[in-house]
Parts: structure tokens; C-alpha cells; sequence
């Protein structure tokens, strides 16, 4: 549903008017909201920066306690956020930044930091606080940088550094696994763990050792950090796992537990051409793909864009460092200069600017199947292709407040009357001097052949 203004034409029994004032219209745009919607527009956007939540700008990793309330890692700080305020929770000393965090089934949530990882407790006046398990690690490994990734499992939290993977059981037992080289990235998918060692590829836990997956030494040359459930368009079962993977610079694979074949999308030339860093799988089954200096982009699984979210579209910053969609569907991004919340589930949308809507919207109807807009400046009509409204030629550059249909074609009350009939605009009758300037029109229920035209000096 869209929220239009126009100048309403009044009929009675015994007149008709024109008035110039002002109401507010429901326009039925289309059923069943979605993101495959070819008449979505743009999510509304609201922009956190370090100003609002008091703390340094740079934002790694987010995550939603099963309250509602959001967390996010940035430098020298944890942040809560309940919908209203926000509140600083301390690293333990020496947690530069909090680079990860997830949930585990009852509700805790882990963190990682650099040089420290733990969870999330509360105090004696029920606060939360920061509780590091580092006390379980010994002090001979406790030499390790940034904890990247965090994966609950029924075996225990894993805990992956550059220098290690921790596995830290129920009972607070540990196990440890060193690289040749160094650990880039984990994953956690089907029951299985898997991460990508720099220089080897792509390595799956087995038997408690790491094993390399043929065929993966190629994603070595690069960092990889997606690796996601895949499954073609329309195919909820295969009856074989597939995965996403997704490389620093040269694109998107698809890993049928044996083979790494190139999946082509529309979105290549935007990660190609920055650096492609995080993805999530939404509850629909589409993509959103992170960029560092390019913005997201949300994909099908056939992959094609659905969505671009940039600076173009609202975003304060397009250096894009985790994706997270909350209990609501709410699309949390944590950005390089702060962080935005993108309410991709709401089943209202917006056309602005950027949609090739600049001026005042005066009217709207849809003929033929086409969504057209009466503007300030003319009228639009909505290009689905694009997503954007373009401007219909011939049709002045003027105030366009009324549309109305007319058997086979639609008039256009402007700097005279218009008509436009099979995608071609016709003049009916020219406005000399401004003598016809339209605001309204009536067609007569009673007698059809009979058009009203409300104009500047009168009906």
C-alpha cells in the first residue's frame, strides 16, 4: 500500500465542484509483498553512527538474545541495544574488539575478541557483563589474535582464531587443533564443521582431525569466508548436500561435497570488483552478499539481484563487515562507519529519488498492467525491469493531478488533456497560452460521453 496526495473532485445530484483540498489515499499496489515482487520498493533504512550509540564507529559482529535485544561487537566495546537506548558493555582487558558472536539452543551468547573469547552473564544487579573462558586455555596457547568465527555444536563452542581451534565442551574440557599455515575462516553447516586454511583449502573435521577436501586446494590462493546451504531454484530436496562458497575476489561456487563448479549471478560484477566478505541465507531462501566498498546485494538462488542496499538507497556506508536478519526479518548491517538496520520484512516499501521519483506524487493508477504516477513535474511510468519510474514523453512538465480511465485508454489532466492508449500519448486538446490547465477530471456515470474538466477557471 502507497500513501498518495491529490485534489479531490466532489459530485452530487445537483453539482459538481472542484475543491483543492487534500486527502489521503489507500492504493492497492499489489498482493503477496515479497522480495520477488516486481513492484518492491526500496526498504526503509535507519542509520546508527558512533554519535547515536557513543562509541567508536567501526562495527564487526551482531547477534539478538532471544529478548529482542541486539548486541554488537565494536572496538574496545560490546554495545546493547534495546530498541530505545543504548548501552556499553566492558571487554575483559585486552579485548581490543569483539570480531564474532552467536547464540547457542538455550539462549547464550558467545563471543570472540581479540585474544579472548567467553559469553554473555549477568551481574548481581542483573546486568550484562562480559565472562571469558580464556582461564581454560592453557597459558602456552593463549598466544592467538582475533577469534573470527564462534559455532555451537552438540560437542561443545568452537572457537576459531588465525593461530587455533578451540573446541571447549560442557564440561569446560578442551581441545585444540594448530595450521600448517593459518586458519581464515570457519564454517558450521549440516552437523559438520569446516574451515579454510591459507595456502591448503578447504578442511572438514573428521575423526577429531582435519581433513583437506579434494579438489579445494584452489580456494587456498584466496580467503573464504561463505560457505552457506545451496539448493536450485524450485528444488527444496535433493537428496544430496550443496553448498555456497563464496572467495574474497573471484566469486561464487557451488560444492557438491565432491566438485566446486562457478555459479555465475547478476551480482558478480559487484563482488568482483570489491571484495566479497560475509553472506547470510534469509528465511526465504535468497542471499544477502556483503561487499567491503560496495554495498549488499540480495540474490535468489538462481542469482539474480533482487535487491542492491547502498549509499544510493540510504545506507550510511557501503563497507559492509557482518549481515545478520533478526527474529523479524529485520536486516541488521554491521558497517566500517556504523551501523544500519534495513527493514526488508515490512510490507510497506518506499519509491524515492533514487527511484526516479524528485518531486511531489500527485496521483497514481495502473492501465494496461503499467503503474503511472502524476508528479509536480510531469508524469512517470514504472519501468518493472529497473524498478524505476521513467518519465513519459510528450506529457509536459507539469502538475499532473488527476489519471482516469476512459474505455481503452487512460486521460492525463495536465497543461492540457491527454490521453494515452496502447503506450502512445495522444494530445486531445492543447492548453494555448495556459488557458486548459487540468486539475481534475469526472467522467459522468449518467452520461459517459460527457467529460469534466476542473481547471483554473472553473469546470
Amino acid at each position: 500500500m502507497s500513501l498518495i496526495h491529490f485534489p479531490f473532485l466532489i459530485t452530487s445530484k445537483k453539482r459538481i465542484s472542484f475543491f483543492g483540498f487534500t486527502i489521503l489515499l489507500l492504493l492497492h499496489v499489489s498482493d503477496g509483498f515479497s522480495q520477488n515482487n516486481p513492484e518492491q520498493g526500496l526498504p526503509f533504512i535507519t542509520n546508527y553512527s558512533a554519535k547515536t550509540f557513543g562509541a567508536l564507529p567501526q562495527t564487526w559482529a551482531v547477534v539478538e538474545d532471544n529478548r529482542g535485544i541486539m548486541y554488537f561487537g565494536v572496538q574496545g566495546t560490546i554495545l546493547e541495544f534495546d530498541g530505545v537506548k543504548w548501552r556499553k558493555i566492558a571487554l575483559p582487558p585486552g579485548g581490543i574488539i569483539a570480531r564474532s558472536f552467536t547464540k547457542d539452543s538455550m539462549g547464550r551468547i558467545y563471543y570472540g575478541a581479540v585474544g579472548d573469547f567467553g559469553y554473555l552473564g549477568k551481574d548481581s544487579l542483573g546486568q550484562t557483563i562480559t565472562v571469558s573462558l580464556l582461564k581454560y586455555i592453557p597459558p602456552s596457547k593463549r598466544q592467538f589474535f582475533d577469534v573470527w568465527t564462534v559455532y555451537p555444536t552438540p560437542a561443545g563452542i568452537f572457537f576459531q582464531s588465525r593461530e587455533y581451534i578451540f573446541l571447549l565442551n560442557a564440561k569446560n574440557e578442551l581441545k585444540s587443533w594448530s595450521p600448517k599455515t593459518k586458519f581464515m575462516y570457519a564454517f558450521y553447516n549440516d552437523g559438520n564443521y569446516f574451515v579454510h586454511e591459507q595456502g591448503i583449502g578447504l578442511l572438514q573435521l573428521k575423526n577429531d582431525s582435519l581433513e583437506l577436501i579434494p579438489g579445494s586446494e584452489f580456494l587456498g590462493q584466496e580467503r573464504m569466508h561463505v560457505m552457506l546451504p545451496y539448493s536450485p531454484s524450485g528444488i527444496t530436496d535433493t537428496g544430496k548436500r550443496q553448498y555456497l562458497v563464496g572467495m574474497f575476489y573471484s566469486g561464487l561456487f557451488i560444492f557438491d561435497g565432491k566438485t566446486f563448479l562457478p555459479f555465475t549471478t547478476e551480482a558478480d560484477g559487484l563482488i568482483k570488483s570489491s571484495t566479497l566478505y560475509k553472506a547470510v541465507r534469509l528465511a526465504n531462501g535468497n542471499y544477502a552478499l556483503s561487499t567491503t566498498g560496495k554495498g549488499l546485494a540480495i540474490i535468489d538462488n538462481d542469482g539474480k539481484i533482487l535487491q542492491l542496499l547502498n549509499r544510493g538507497v540510504g545506507l550510511q556506508d557501503e563497507s559492509v563487515y557482518a549481515v545478520y536478519p533478526d527474529s523479524k526479518g529485520t536486516l541488521w548491517l554491521a558497517l566500517d562507519n556504523g551501523i544500519s538496520r534495513v527493514e526488508m520484512s515490512s510490507p510497506l516499501s518506499q519509491f524515492t529519488s533514487q527511484s526516479g521519483i524528485s518531486t511531489s506524487t500527485l496521483s497514481m493508477m495502473r492501465y494496461n498492467g503499467v503503474l503511472y504516477t502524476g508528479t509536480t513535474n510531469g508524469l512517470l511510468r514504472f519501468n518493472e525491469k529497473d524498478k524505476h519510474f521513467e518519465n513519459v514523453s510528450r506529457i509536459p512538465q507539469n502538475q499532473t493531478f488527476t489519471l482516469v480511465k476512459d474505455n481503452n485508454s487512460m486521460l492525463v489532466a495536465n497543461d492540457g488533456l491527454f490521453s494515452i492508449r496502447n503506450d502512445k500519448t495522444s494530445l486531445l486538446r492543447p492548453s494555448i497560452g495556459g488557458d486548459l490547465q487540468l486539475s481534475g477530471l469526472f467522467v459522468s456515470k449518467h452520461y459517459p460521453n460527457l467529460l469534466f474538466g476542473g481547471a483554473t477557471f472553473g469546470v
